[in-house]
């Protein structure tokens, strides 16, 4: 054996080299010493089905087999717990190969984890009372960068305090539990120790939590870049002191005034996704952040959207890449036309994504497909597309490509949109007067539709008859045949 490979250094980029490879890092197991211990330094770096081999680029092990090693020979599994610094429990879907990985938790977390850095466990329906507070708390480590708890359970003021103990390099924070008895106090007196946080994600169970002192001592962190809270109420940024110097990203519900106040603080703000109140008639407080390249804005029920601020939003952040507008509870609006779509497009030659959900009134002028191409002409990089309120005359002949980047693409029916079939029409007789637009017909106008776009793999038509259904089902026949 040549001498180069007695050097971990050279063993570990050889092993590396072809990692990816079917097969390779199991023969390198038994090589010998050196280039076991580099493939399981390789194979166990990451763990569970959230760190799966298209994350890892080669194969990777599970949750179960961990588990699994463990209750045959713990001394064998520390082995391999040596190595793991991503631990990713993930929640169990259809199909899923994997089941619920929570369920593990008896057997993994008696183990050691000197490396691990990252610990994620996602949320899954009936892991609450799984991934309890004194069961998680046993994975932290102080070498622990990111500790994210989704649909926690039993978290207390004692879970929080043994964790600022125990992880001192702490730097991303995601906690969620559905029944805890932490207290404002506690969570205070975590908050003042936890000043390298670069992220803060405190979702279900904590809204009651926050308190005006707890949100100033966050707004401090001279490295967060990441806040989610429940809300924000305007008293408490109205003040002089400066805030957030690091911050990008923000979700949270806020009013049109507070977004006013909080610009002077983050005005290089890059996400925003922001509820507002239902009495919200104008979002033109947004233009106070003209660095965004992430924009979702939801409202509670009742509240307006006026095109004059979609179009001030387009003029002064031309850096947006995602928009959405309404995705959750829609707004109210009356005066959107293709034409305002136009001029929004124009002022946003970077988006990427754009959703556009809203209610009218009967009577109310619907958008068409000039909007659609509006869209295309202007957004060269638009790839995921949902409009509401759209009323589309699939007749139409021209065969032009309207955009060749769209991929997805979800469109919602104008309430007033003529069907192709009336509700009374039977598209399984065959007593076919001619009165009727054919299926023979919908079919060409709906693969007429696709091939204008070529790149289009998902389309939803929404709000429609049994016709609409016809087309939709012709433009799937094209699709589906691209993927």
């Amino acid at each position: 054996m040549h001498r180069a490979l007695l050097l971990p250094e050279i063993v570990a980029a050889i092993v590396k080299s072809e990692s990816g490879a079917p097969g390779y890092l199991y023969t390198c197991l038994f090589i010998n010493r050196l280039f076991s211990e580099e493939a399981c330094r390789l194979l166990w770096y990451g763990c569970g089905s959230g760190y799966n081999s298209a994350t890892a680029g080669h194969v990777t092990p599970g949750i179960r087999q961990l588990a699994e090693i463990s209750q045959h020979s713990r001394q064998r599994a520390q082995v391999y717990a040596d190595f793991i610094n991503v631990f990713m429990f993930s929640q169990p879907k259809e199909t899923w190969p994997y089941g619920n990985e929570a369920v593990w938790h008896g057997d993994l977390a008696c183990l050691q984890y000197p490396q691990l850095q990252e610990l994620t466990i996602t949320a899954a329906d009936d892991s609450a009372s799984l991934n309890r507070g004194d069961v998680v708390i046993d994975y932290a480590r102080p070498s622990l960068r990111t500790f994210a708890l989704s649909e926690g359970s039993a978290l207390s003021d004692a879970f929080l305090d043994e964790l600022r103990t125990r992880c001192p390099q702490l730097k991303w924070l995601t906690l969620s539990s559905i029944d805890n008895t932490m207290t404002q106090d506690g969570l205070l007196r975590f908050l003042r120790t936890q000043v390298s946080l670069e992220c803060v994600w405190l979702q279900t169970g904590f809204g009651r939590l926050w308190t005006e002192e707890a949100f100033h001592v966050v707004a401090q962190y001279p490295n967060l870049e990441l806040l989610e809270l429940y809300d924000i109420p305007d008293d408490w940024i109205r003040g002089e002191q400066r805030m957030f110097p690091a911050l990008k990203w923000l979700y949270t519900r806020i009013s049109p005034n507070g977004l006013v106040l909080l610009s002077r603080h983050v005005p290089s703000l890059e996400t925003l996704h922001a509820t507002l109140p239902s009495t919200c008639t104008s979002i033109k407080a947004i233009v106070n952040y003209p660095r965004l390249k992430d924009l979702r804005v939801s409202y509670d029920d009742g509240a307006i959207l006026r095109k004059e601020d979609l179009l001030l939003i387009a003029e002064n952040c031309p850096g947006l890449q995602c928009l959405e507008i309404g995705e959750a509870c829609p707004p109210r609006a009356e005066d959107l036309d293709d034409l305002m779509i136009e001029k929004m497009a124009q002022g946003l030659p970077q988006l990427k994504e754009f959703t556009l959900i809203y209610k009218v009134n009967t009577g109310s002028k619907p958008l068409t497909l000039q909007s659609i191409k509006s869209l295309g002409r202007h957004c060269p990089h638009l790839g995921q597309l949902k409009l509401t309120c759209i009323s589309i005359d699939w007749e139409e002949a021209d065969n032009n490509i309207i955009s060749d980047s769209v991929w997805t693409m979800d469109l919602l029916l104008h309430m007033d949109h003529v069907p192709l079939w009336p509700e009374d029409y039977d598209r399984h007789s065959d007593n076919d007067d001619g009165t009727h637009v054919s299926k023979e017909h919908i079919a060409e106008m709906g693969q007429r539709f696709a091939r204008r776009f070529p790149k289009m793999s998902s389309f939803f038509l929404d709000g429609g008859g049994e016709g609409e259904e016809e087309l939709q089902m012709a433009v799937d026949d094209i699709t589906m045949e691209r993927y």
